[in-house]
């Protein structure tokens, strides 16, 4: 799991042993115990790092390492225990803010609840299926990476294949090029552009003398 899951699961188990008498305060996502109750400066910050810790969990809800079922039980105790809290009720009464932010959070998790049924009889049952869907993309998307990565590896065959060929071709008329350079560089050598039509020429004027 990434940090931003791990320090809202870290605030989520100290939600969930929180007692009656204990004093919540927050700071930067990180919420925590302090002895005695002083009135917090800023409420906003607790409020931040309740956010923080439920909808941080609410958004991953299915993609973390703990049974659905499990993490909803310690969301639904959490959020009692806040109601609980003698403090924290204090700080409701005087925030009208604060107390909205938790009766929000009370809801969608009602709502997760209501969507996964989890306390319905039928629910064991539509976990297996989850638990399948889950282990079938996982061996779909295996398979197509490993389908796209035979399709990569025989694309490079044959790219290799038409350089070498390429090669082989060009390494032909390279040769070519030189054997006609090589007869050039002969004719060049006794200055006869056609040593055949010179020799008929010369045949011709010994006919003539001849006559």
């Amino acid at each position: 799991m990434n940090s931003l899951i791990d320090k809202a699961y870290q605030n989520l188990n100290i939600l969930n042993e929180l007692k009656e008498d204990e004093v919540l305060t927050g700071n930067h996502f990180d919420i925590s115990k302090q002895d005695e109750y002083v009135q917090p400066d800023n409420i906003r910050a607790l409020e931040t790092s309740l956010y923080f810790t439920f909808h941080q969990i609410y958004l991953s809800f299915n993609d973390t390492q703990f049974p659905p079922k499990k993490v909803y039980i310690m969301l639904d105790d959490s959020i009692c225990n806040l109601y609980e809290n003698k403090n924290f009720r204090t700080l409701m009464k005087n925030d009208k803010g604060l107390l909205e932010l938790v009766e929000d959070i009370d809801t969608k998790l009602s709502v997760i609840g209501d969507i996964n049924y989890f306390y319905s009889p039928i629910y064991p049952l539509l976990s297996g299926m989850s638990s399948l869907r889950h282990v079938l993309s996982f061996m779909f998307k295996n398979a197509t990476y490993t389908l796209n990565q035979l399709h990569i590896n025989k694309t490079c065959d044959e790219t290799s294949e038409d350089e070498s060929s390429d090669e082989e071709k060009s390494c032909e008329c390279s040769k070519e090029t030189k054997e006609e350079e090589k007869e050039e560089e002969k004719d060049a050598e006794t200055c006869e552009s056609n040593p055949n039509l010179v020799y008929e020429e010369e045949e011709e004027k010994d006919i003539k003398k001849s006559e």
